[in-house]
């Protein structure tokens, strides 16, 4: 007669919003959670498939950062590895521009003219919109990093960024092996 054996559950991953912040989470579990608790009006592409395209996903990357060196450097990042980029100068502009509702993943600098960074995930987040977002900063500090880490960002990173290190946080983001 055969044996059973009983295996170990893990315990079970429970997570919540509370003033709008993903709570009780880890990082690569936020897609998974944003997908299912997203409202429908900001579903439209939550899980990355392109209408042209309904079998592949399509990726788009969003960067919203106001140095222009640093735009380019990094879109053209992103585009080297085949994603979809969409670049903005300005929080201001990319909020305004819709294309929230398409964004797999966010790279956005800390601190802008106008509409800061840490401002835009949270009106991001209050309207139940916000992409996985990876944060980079010339003016790191330990309570921008608090902040922006407890609202469900993947990642908070100095300025220069590592290549690796931000394809690394645009792949766990996207859910790319």
């Amino acid at each position: 007669m055969g044996r059973t054996r009983s295996r170990r559950a893990d315990p079970p991953r429970t997570a919540f919003l509370y003033q709008g912040m993903v709570i009780g989470l880890f990082p690569a579990d936020y897609s998974e959670f944003r997908k299912s608790n997203t409202p429908q009006r900001c579903r439209g592409f939550a899980c990355g498939v392109s209408p042209r395209n309904p079998v592949n996903p399509a990726v788009l990357v969003s960067i919203v950062e106001d140095d222009e060196l640093v735009r380019k450097a990094t879109e053209n990042l992103i585009r080297s590895m085949g994603w979809d980029v969409l670049a903005f100068d300005s929080a201001d502009s990319f909020v305004a521009s819709g294309a929230v509702y398409r964004t797999t993943c966010l790279i956005s600098d800390v601190t802008m003219p106008g509409m800061s960074g840490i401002e835009m995930h949270a009106l991001l987040i209050s309207q139940g919109c916000a992409p996985p977002t990876i944060f980079i900063t010339g003016y790191p500090n330990a309570q921008d990093e608090a902040i922006v880490l407890a609202n469900g960002a993947l990642a908070y990173l100095e300025k220069p960024v590592d290549a690796n290190t931000m394809l690394a946080q645009v792949q766990l983001a996207i859910g790319a092996p």
